[in-house]
């Protein structure tokens, strides 16, 4: 299901499809128009309908919303705590997704500058209390999203993150 324009009291917006709620914006407003876009196919990935396009995937997660930072489930880690069976958010490293994250390696959930952020924190997060291989995981994890986050994209401040994160 594509994303289509709608309208509400004049105003131009954006949808999930046919009975997608319309996110609007006021005309002209290229960075509302970009959100509101933004909005709708997150609206898709929330009803588990979107087929990732990594260029669309990248401009959705550019500006995350409060709410969709809050309440990070297990895969929105790169390095994921776990006491028995049970998840402990407040003791997991390195949150680089927004919350409706279901795979932890689609890329059209990552929060890039929680990407660029934990990339940046990565030689300086401690890993005590993890089992061994976890760090390793988690660098080729993040890795594995800035490489295909970045592609196409002039960010020269997550390729620099990135090349310190690999000793370059």
């Amino acid at each position: 299901m594509p994303v289509l324009r709608c309208e509400i009291d004049g105003k131009p917006g954006f949808k999930w499809g046919q009975q997608g709620k319309c996110y609007t914006y006021t005309s002209g407003d290229t960075s509302g128009s970009k959100r509101a876009r933004q909005k709708a196919i997150l609206q898709g990935i929330a009803i588990g309908d979107y087929e990732e396009d990594p260029v669309e995937a990248r401009e959705q997660v550019d500006k995350p919303t409060a709410a969709q930072r809050r309440d990070l489930p297990a895969p929105a880690f790169a390095a994921i705590f776990y006491d028995g069976d049970e998840f402990l958010r407040s003791k997991s490293k390195l949150p680089h997704h927004i919350n409706t994250v279901r795979d932890p390696n689609a890329n059209g959930t990552v929060d890039v500058p929680r990407l660029r952020n934990a990339l940046a924190r990565f030689n300086q997060t401690d890993f005590s209390g993890f089992p061994s291989g976890t760090k390793e995981k988690a660098r080729a994890h993040l890795e594995r999203h800035a490489d295909a986050v970045l592609r196409g994209r002039e960010d020269a401040d997550l390729a620099a993150a990135l090349a310190a994160l690999r000793g370059e």
